[in-house]
């Protein structure tokens, strides 16, 4: 298992994660590192903080393979966006307002009440790093419920929205 690998809860997992009766399938120790995924830590700093709970790399596989975590895709640049030290020099505050937003309404749009958490998280996010990890959150539930092209299609236009917030402050 690469160590460095960063996870983030599936949709399943944040049902796990919230609902008792969902949670209670899990063993405590399995319980204890679902709570510690986070989408920032690295599997060898969760695997660090378990310690003498059980093997915690085994622990990371049982929750993968249950569909309740899943590696967090790289944070790759879109052609279409701008460096992120072009980002950091705009009004962030009012671009990451407009940008929360339109993208809690998409993600409404997209998946109804099944968003609700995840617009929370993004209406809360307080940098554009919480943001892009509460949206790129919205796009793996939009594709393990609607499919690929739809979670492309919304990924599409998160990132016509941000060019457009970003368009409209460079103009």
């Amino acid at each position: 298992m690469d160590t460095s690998v960063v996870y983030m809860k599936t949709l399943r997992g944040y049902e796990a994660f919230t609902d008792q009766a969902a949670g209670s399938a899990l063993s405590p120790a399995q319980r204890t590192v679902l709570i510690l995924i986070d989408s920032v830590r690295t599997a060898q700093q969760i695997v660090k903080v378990v310690g003498g709970i059980g093997n915690g790399y085994g622990l990371l596989a049982q929750l993968s393979d249950l569909g309740l975590i899943t590696p967090k895709a790289a944070s790759v640049p879109s052609p279409g966006l701008p460096s992120r030290a072009a980002v950091q020099s705009r009004d962030l505050p009012t671009e990451m307002s407009a940008l929360k937003r339109a993208a809690t309404k998409a993600i409404a749009t997209q998946l109804g009440a099944m968003g609700d958490k995840i617009c929370l998280k993004v209406e809360s996010a307080k940098t554009i790093t919480e943001l892009d990890a509460a949206l790129e959150t919205a796009r793996m539930v939009v594709m393990e419920y609607l499919g690929k092209s739809r979670a492309d299609a919304f990924e599409a236009q998160l990132i016509a929205m941000r060019s457009e917030g970003l368009d409209a402050k460079v103009a």
